[in-house]
């Protein structure tokens, strides 16, 4: 399946798989430690169904959020009217923001593994639309799993979830160069029936990222392992987490 239309699909149920209120209060609190009385501007690149980019608005940021996905802007519009605030929000990928939104933001984030979306043919003009609405200074952050861990080990298994009789099952089918990411969902009340989506992940490494920003024009290139800002290894870190600056 095609990205933006696994996760259009995947929009209606989307939150039922994590705990919004509990991420956004995370993210705001990780946010916290970033932004600095001077910034008033922030981009959510793949912003899915908006916490980050509600978390950086709790910090009093004025944020725009993008995501190729239409059903997850959707989405995303309706969790910050929960809150009660004004985020703007776009229907693009990362590699197809418009010029009209160069060189206006304080800090751009992509959390949430969203980099993994965008397919190394696409990755060079993504990190550089990232650069190019950044001011000078700005800071990007990014949070992509660390895949090496995944593949050598061959952790298929994300996680399984449950929200009332609703079921979601998170797994992998890993090949050389590539992840299929799948969800099963279904209603223990409803077997045998259920829905089983797939689209294609691409497992960037640090070192491909590394490069790529700096192509972009990025510098001062920082690795973590969390949000807690520990040392980043690749055999062992579930996650990684760069900082860069433009």
């Amino acid at each position: 399946m095609e990205n933006y239309k696994f996760f259009n699909y995947a929009s209606g149920f989307y939150d039922e798989m994590i705990n919004p209120e509990e991420v956004i209060k995370k993210k705001a609190d990780f946010y916290r430690k970033i932004i600095t009385p001077e910034m008033k501007t922030a981009a959510d690149i793949g912003c899915g169904t908006g916490n980050d980019s509600i978390a950086l608005a709790l910090n009093g940021l004025e944020v725009i959020g993008f995501d190729p996905a239409s059903e997850m802007i959707l989405k995303a519009k309706e969790n910050a009217e929960k809150y009660d605030l004004n985020i703007l929000f776009s229907v693009n990928p990362a590699e197809k923001i418009p010029a009209k939104f160069f060189s206006k933001y304080d800090i751009a984030v992509s959390m949430g593994n969203s980099m993994s979306n965008v397919s190394p043919e696409n990755i060079s003009k993504a990190i550089k639309n990232i650069y190019n609405i950044l001011k000078s200074g700005g800071i990007f952050l990014m949070q992509i799993l660390s895949y090496r861990a995944i593949i050598k080990h061959n952790r298929r298994l994300i996680n399984i979830t449950k929200s009332d009789n609703n079921f979601y099952i998170r797994f992998y089918d890993i090949s050389e160069n590539s992840l299929n990411f799948n969800i099963l969902s279904f209603n223990s009340d409803k077997l045998p029936s259920g829905k089983l989506i797939t689209t294609i992940l691409y497992p960037h490494s640090h070192k491909f990222l590394s490069k790529t920003m700096r192509e972009a024009g990025f510098k001062r290139i920082q690795y973590f392992s969390d949000m807690d800002f520990n040392r980043y290894n690749e055999r062992k870190s579930k996650d990684l987490i760069i900082k860069a600056i433009k």
